[in-house]
């Protein structure tokens, strides 16, 4: 394949963007396109390359898989290893957990599948994930794996039926992805099948140049890069993507594969030494920019950057990028130096052992919660995100807590009840989304521990729908499970359940052992939580488990709380199918409670007063549930604490932070302290 040196030039254009944008340069808000381009390139590369092999009749698809490891695998594994004790030594328990899960993903050529599951790519801690930028390399290797099998079995029919499969694959693709962001946008940010597109779009301009060749088009190559240039300055992180928005800088790499001729300005533009020089170590210079400053953001504890912090950064992933080309990526692809079976066997060792040290740094952080839980004892706050709070209230009543004389449980639209409305020892155990296996485990759970003789339970309508979707209580399973078995064999003695956390801390698990070891090695591990100041710091709660809110949360735009009612209106009540087994479940609960001689309180939060009003019109089966909630109390004389309608508390929209979740004055006002 003849060599064409603007495509490096090309891949200049698109990697520099994308390094600006990574280190937080804000006229550069479209930089992430730049990945976009890249696609498209390797796309256009690929397909070249298999067609003249194709047509000389000399492909081999073992050559093929072979040249793709040795382009792609050699720097990616040395830059994911160099990660490893950088992240030991700097990332907190959750942030090596996810470390973990992204090694195990590399490993096996899924790490957007991973990312997919536990971020999305523009929120806060993407800056914070030294691996996030791998997401793009796991597209491009599934698209290997399959595409040089779909141009084997169509080349048989031709090109045009070929051209013509590949059309309806994009056009597919493109829908495909427009139906995926309607209900799950991270899913249509990184995955393969909704990204498929730009790298096929970059085999039908393969087709063409190997039929027509490149043409010289002086004003076609001018708006292509035009509109390359145009994207990094105009997209932003608001700007829905991957979608037809993407079509534009797409097409501008397709007018300057096709008619970028080596007569036009375009060409001698691109092909310049220098773009050239960049887009030869373009995939190594990738490769170590987000680590870089992923590490340096976490040690400095900043988001924003200096522009001296930028400039060196900047400096350093050149550096680091020339060295791992030169002496990493150049002697790799030569057979002279490494045989094919030494290659793949190599490649097989390193994603075993990749895999495995992911394996490992899971291990060791697995029930971090338990050890945040056991430094809150001298803490006044703890971080409420990025951590599952579930287990971390499981580690709490494991610990030397007091005994309360209260107890509150529910959703997060009751955590803003603090010891201060309530009369004598409180905890707030509330969990975001709660369900009624929640509300059953940490019910019983702390009142068996804390010798509680006062219950608070916040019933959200959700714990009544079968398609609620709220399924984090499968963390503490066997907590549930548990006290199912109590309230069935009607026990009469309340007895802690400590199995779980008194499993981990055997001090010859091997869970254990790395614990103790991560722990000693890291700089962060042992470190008090830090509050406000902190880069991730959203929310908290405080030390008798209520939840406080940041400025940044408390103070939102009527726009936005407005905007957010059509997310809110749907939450846990999508295909709403009244559940019987969960109104089982609560009256097994209540009763329980009722046999042990516990003062029950069951607290209906209320909703934002216009929000309630979409309810009453789009949602009247939450009015209907808070009647069985009201006829469940009357049946077996319980008391029963506010309603969903703020109106008949006396409730204004200055009394919430949006449209589900009441303030702190709210509260009061209903436990009747203002």
């Amino acid at each position: 394949m003849n060599y064409r040196p603007e495509i490096d030039g090309l891949r200049a254009v698109a990697v520099i963007p994308v390094i600006l944008f990574h280190a937080g340069l804000k006229f550069l808000s479209g930089g992430f396109i730049g990945v976009d381009i890249f696609f498209v390139i390797s796309g256009y590369l690929i397909t070249m390359k298999i067609l003249e092999d194709l047509d000389s009749n000399n492909f081999c698809l073992f050559n093929f898989y072979e040249k793709r490891a040795r382009r792609i695998l050699p720097a990616l594994f040395v830059v994911t290893i160099v990660c490893v004790p950088f992240a030991w030594f700097l990332l907190d328990y959750s942030n090596l957990n996810k470390f973990g899960n992204a090694l195990i993903g590399i490993s096996c050529f899924v790490s957007n599948m991973v990312f997919w599951k536990d971020q999305g790519y523009f929120a806060d801690s993407s800056e914070l994930n030294p691996l996030l930028h791998t997401w793009s390399l796991s597209v491009e290797e599934q698209y290997y794996l399959f595409f040089p099998l779909l141009l084997l079995f169509f080349w048989r029919f031709g090109k045009r039926t070929l051209v013509a499969i590949l059309l309806i694959l994009i056009v597919a693709s493109i829908c495909l992805s427009e139906w995926v962001s309607l209900f799950d946008y991270s899913a249509n940010f990184y995955l393969a099948p909704t990204r498929m597109w730009e790298i096929l779009v970059g085999s039908v301009c393969a087709v063409w140049v190997n039929k027509c060749g490149v043409k010289n088009n002086e004003i076609l190559s001018a708006i292509g890069i035009l509109t390359i240039l145009a994207s990094f300055f105009v997209y932003t992180h608001n700007t829905h993507f991957p979608s037809l928005y993407t079509i534009l800088p797409v097409l501008g790499v397709v007018m300057l594969v096709i008619f970028c001729g080596n007569k036009t300005l375009t060409y001698a533009f691109l092909s310049s030494k220098l773009l050239v020089g960049v887009g030869l170590i373009s995939y190594s210079a990738y490769l170590w920019h987000q680590p870089l400053f992923a590490f340096y953001r976490i040690y400095s504890k900043k988001i924003d950057l200096s522009l001296p912090s930028v400039a060196l950064l900047i400096a350093l992933t050149f550096i680091f990028a020339v060295v791992s080309w030169k002496y990493v990526e150049q002697p790799f692809r030569k057979r002279k130096n490494f045989s094919s079976m030494k290659i793949f066997l190599l490649s097989i060792a390193i994603c075993i052992t990749i895999a495995t040290i992911g394996y490992f740094s899971k291990l060791a952080t697995k029930n971090y919660e338990y050890s945040l839980a056991s430094k809150l004892e001298s803490n006044k706050y703890i971080y409420f995100s990025n951590m599952d709070e579930r287990k971390f209230i499981q580690g709490r009543l494991s610990g030397d807590l007091k005994n309360a004389d209260v107890i509150c449980v529910g959703s997060s639209r009751l955590m803003q009840i603090n010891s201060t409305m309530i009369e004598g020892e409180m905890y707030n155990f509330s969990v975001s989304g709660a369900s009624i296996e929640d509300l059953l485990a940490i019910s019983l759970e702390s009142i068996a521990k804390l010798k509680s003789k006062t219950i608070y339970i916040g019933l959200d309508p959700w714990i009544m729908n079968v398609n609620n979707m709220q399924d984090r209580y499968k963390s503490i399973i066997d907590l549930y499970d548990y006290w199912l078995k109590e309230v069935d064999k009607n026990d009469s003695q309340l007895k802690p359940f400590l199995a779980d956390y008194n499993q981990i801390h055997k001090k010859d698990s091997l869970e254990f052992v790395l614990h103790e070891l991560y722990s000693k090695f890291s700089k962060t591990s042992n470190s008090l939580i830090p509050l406000n100041d902190s880069i991730e710091a959203i929310a908290k709660k405080s030390y008798d488990g209520s939840h406080i809110y940041d400025s940044s949360y408390s103070n939102l735009p009527d726009q936005l709380i407005y905007k957010q009612f059509n997310d809110w209106i749907d939450y846990g009540m999508h295909d709403f199918v009244y559940d019987k087994n969960s109104e089982y479940v609560l009256l097994k609960l209540l009763k329980y409670l009722c046999s042990r001689n516990i003062d029950i309180n069951l607290f209906l939060s209320p909703y934002h007063p216009d929000f309630f009003k979409r309810i009453q019109t789009e949602r009247p089966e939450i009015l209907e549930i808070e009647e069985s909630f009201r006829n469940i109390a009357k049946k077996l004389n319980i008391k029963i604490i506010g309603t969903y309608d703020p109106n008949m508390l006396g409730l204004s929209v200055d009394d919430f932070y949006d449209g589900i979740h009441p303030k702190e004055k709210a509260l009061e006002k209903i436990l009747g302290k203002s």
